[in-house]
């Protein structure tokens, strides 16, 4: 794409494709965690259950044990073939405790190609 740069995410199987994933330290008087990205997708099969099944930029927050406090499942999934990109932006609250964020982009109960690009993270 232009010389860019892309995550492409393929599965064909059971639905089960690896998840990349980033881990980022969040400062002690951190609110909020807004990301934005573009996302597209192709050959797109989601599976019925969970009703939160898709091609999605995933994560959870982590406490300094290194235990997940809280997932979080953004509003835009795909669900269907998307050529085009799509921009996305989620905000999710930080909870009590967090010292981490990880982003996990991923097809989930899902088979096809989830491409993500352009992801921006603030921390507020």
């Amino acid at each position: 794409e232009d010389g860019g740069t892309f995550l492409r995410i393929i599965s064909a199987g059971d639905g089960d494709a690896p998840k990349p994933h980033a881990k980022l330290d969040l400062p002690e008087n951190a609110i909020q965690v807004r990301l934005q990205y573009k996302l597209r997708s192709a050959n797109m099969k989601v599976l019925p259950e969970p009703a939160w099944a898709g091609g999605f930029m995933g994560g959870s927050f982590f406490d300094a044990q290194g235990q997940a406090l809280k997932p979080f499942v953004p509003s835009r999934r795909m669900k269907e073939n998307n050529a085009d990109w799509i921009e996305c932006e989620d905000t999710f609250e930080v909870p009590g405790g967090a010292v981490q964020v990880m982003l996990q982009p991923g097809l989930y109960f899902s088979t096809g190609t989830l491409d993500v690009d352009d992801v921006q993270v603030f921390i507020e």
